[in-house]
Formats: structure tokens, sequence, C-alpha cells
């Protein structure tokens, strides 16, 4: 009977040792670098919120994008003035801010290209280069001169802020709590809350009075607004403080600044009549590594991929890992004037215009290989973001045709 029991015993230990060894080994730590999506309550559940996607500016979908570069339909704004990028509502539905005779427009489109609904902002005929943003509760846009809105999801004005000034801005920062930021001419920072009180103002004049084509970048603690200079690439601002806690650079910046998971800064900051470098600083103005590039971007604003790659470009798409060191770069057969875009799986779009002045949309994976690079049909590209707006599709905003491309 002894013997039986010291078998079992041994038995049992030999298949509670196999177990053990059998087990799933612990998850595997993720690479330095690696990005993750900072949960923001205040905006809405969308797949592109806001201009820049999300408040750190990542340009970066949690979708995959275009899998062929074809068109899947397009809408033609030949009898507006369109400079604005759109925004995808929670409902789904595409949103853009357009200029006509009939004055400013907020447009809202369903996905297979018709006008569902739109509301007028401002009964005077003017060119915007806002985009709506997509907040949990509303909309908050400009009327396309001096105004703030916010607008329910009915397009019913629920409140407005008068500055008095006229404003350019591409796109509002929102943080958390649903507070406001955004500046204007000649150097003015406000804060607002989200029922469109006044918060605070910050006068500097190393803000950049003309930022139709920026949007102010909030760090992922909420800590820092990043905004471009005027006379400085950078300028950071305490929010708790309310007051410049550093700037960066001696040229002005006009450009979208990003910011990854750990408060590191990304962003062109101009270095001689015909060549800049690329930049990344630290949450606390340090610079981390820098590229230097031939020539001036137009506007290009950078993007990251989960892997803490980051792209940007010109006439040639530039590719570095977290550390700066150059990955790959690639031509693109002519130069880039918008906003880059990466998925989920690390592929790169981007628009480019030839010489010819004919218009190209590619796809680039994240090792450098080209996808497709196929031309559209129109000949002048905007310079705003390509919003990736549903699974596998993205949104090309031109001057006179919005194109759904999947």
């Amino acid at each position: 009977m002894k013997k039986f029991t010291s078998f079992v015993l041994l038995l049992m230990i030999l298949v509670s040792a196999c177990k053990q060894s059998t087990e799933p080994t612990p998850t595997e730590q993720k690479p330095p670098g690696y990005q993750e999506d900072i949960p923001w309550p205040s905006l809405a559940d969308s797949p592109w919120p806001m201009v820049t996607h999300d408040p750190q500016s990542t340009m970066r979908a949690n979708l995959s994008g275009p899998a062929n570069g074809v068109k899947k339909w397009s809408f033609n704004t030949e009898n507006y003035a369109h400079y604005s990028s759109v925004a995808i509502g929670k409902d789904s539905s595409i949103y853009f801010v357009t200029g006509c005779k009939g004055g400013v427009l907020l447009m809202k489109l369903d996905f297979s290209g018709n006008v569902v609904d739109s509301v007028v902002l401002n009964h005077e005929f003017g060119k915007t280069f806002n985009t709506p943003l997509f907040a949990k509760d509303e909309i908050i846009v400009t009327n396309g001169r001096t105004k703030v809105l916010a607008l329910d999801y009915n397009l019913k004005l629920k409140w407005e802020y008068e500055t008095n000034v006229q404003l350019n801005f591409e796109s509002p920062a929102i943080d958390k709590s649903g507070n406001i930021y955004f500046n204007y001419y000649p150097d003015v920072l406000v804060a607002l809350n989200k029922n469109g009180e006044l918060l605070w103002e910050l006068h500097d004049d190393n803000f950049n009075p003309m930022g139709r084509f920026y949007s102010i970048t909030i760090s992922p603690d909420e800590k820092f607004l990043y905004v471009p200079g005027y006379r400085v690439g950078v300028v950071a601002v305490d929010i708790q403080s309310k007051k410049v806690a550093w700037t960066y650079g001696d040229k002005g910046g006009d450009k979208t600044i990003i910011v990854d998971n750990a408060g590191n800064i990304y962003f062109e900051q101009g270095k001689g009549a015909y060549e800049c470098e690329f930049v990344s600083l630290d949450k606390n103005g340090a610079k981390r590594w820098g590229y230097t590039l031939p020539g001036l971007s137009d506007n290009v604003v950078p993007t990251i991929d989960y892997k803490g790659n980051v792209y940007t470009g010109q006439d040639t798409l530039y590719s570095f890992d977290y550390k700066g060191t150059l990955r790959w770069k690639i031509d693109v057969a002519g130069v880039i004037h918008a906003p880059l875009t990466t998925d989920k799986n690390g592929n790169v779009y981007f628009t480019a215009q030839n010489e010819n002045l004919l218009v190209s949309f590619g796809k680039v994976d994240s090792e450098g290989n080209l996808i497709f690079q196929s031309t559209l049909d129109y000949a002048f590209v905007s310079k705003t973001a390509l919003p990736i707006c549903s699974e596998g599709e993205i949104c090309i905003p031109t001057l006179t045709e919005l194109f759904v491309v999947k």
C-alpha cells in the first residue's frame, strides 16, 4: 500500500511539472516606443472625430486603410470654397465645412456621398480652413468668421463664443474634461470650458498668428499644449500655470506638432534657406534627435504608427524608428502637400503632385514597399488631412471634389 501511495504521489508530481512546463509564457514586453490609443472620454466614439484624429495629433487610425486605391465615389464641391478636411461623426456620417454663395455651411454626407443635412453657420460668403471637431455631446466648429460654435447632433446651436477677430485655425484642441483650446490673431491663446465660457487667455508674441493649417496638440498627461511658434519652432504651454513653459528653435513653425505616449514631440524646424530638420524633443524640450532634410515641406504633418515609427516627407517619404534612426526612404514621384496618415497595420498614405500638376494618392507599407500610387481626377489637392473614415476606406478632400477611396 505504501508503495502504491508513493507511486501515486510521484505520478501527481510529474503531471504537475508537465502542466507547469506547458503553460503559456508571460506576454512579451512591448518594444521601446510602442504606442497605444489613449482613452479620451470627451471625444465622440468615431473612426476619425477631429482633423488630426486625436488630441495628440498622431494622424493614426485604429482601422485598416484602403487596399487597392480605387475610387468608391466622389462628391463634387465646385460650387463651394472647400479648404477644410472632413471629420466623422458618432453617427458615422461625413462632415465638412465649406463656403458658398449662401454663406458658410456645415455639410453632412452619408457613406454613399449623398447630402443628408446642412446648416448655415454664417450668411456671409467666405472660405474657411476649419474642420469640425466631434465631442461626446456636441460639434465644435467656427462660423468662418469670428465665432466658435457648439452644435448638438441635430445641428442646433448650443452656444457661441465671439472673439471679434477673424479665426483661421484648422481645429481646436479638446482635453478630457471637454475644455476647448484655440488661438487667434495676433498672439492670443484661449481656453473655454465645455459650456463655451472663458476660462483664461494667454498672450505671447511667440504664437504663430497665421494658424490656418495647424492645430494645437495636447500631451497625453494633459500637462502641456504644443503650439507652432512665430519666431520659434514650438511653444509649450503649461496648462495648470497658464504660462509658457519653454520654447524651442529660432525659426517659425506653421505645421501641427505630434506627440507620442511618452510625451516626446515631433515636428519640422526650418534650418536654412534650402533645408530643414525633422526634430524630436522630450517633454521638457530637450532634443532627442534630428535629421536634416533637403528643402522645406509645404504642409506635411508627420504621423506615428503603433510600433513608434515616425513618418514625414517632401518629394521623398521618410521613415524613422523611435530612436531617430532612418529606416528607409522612398521617392513618391511628386511633392507631398498634405498631412500623412497611418492605419492600424503601419501602412502610410499620402497625396503628391508632380511637375505636370497631376495629383496621386499612394500607399507604402511599414517596410517601405510601395503598394499602389493612383492618379486622382483633379489636379489641385487641398493641404488637409486624409481621414480613414471607415474600415478599408479613406477620405481625400480636394478643392472641388471629395473622394472616398477603398
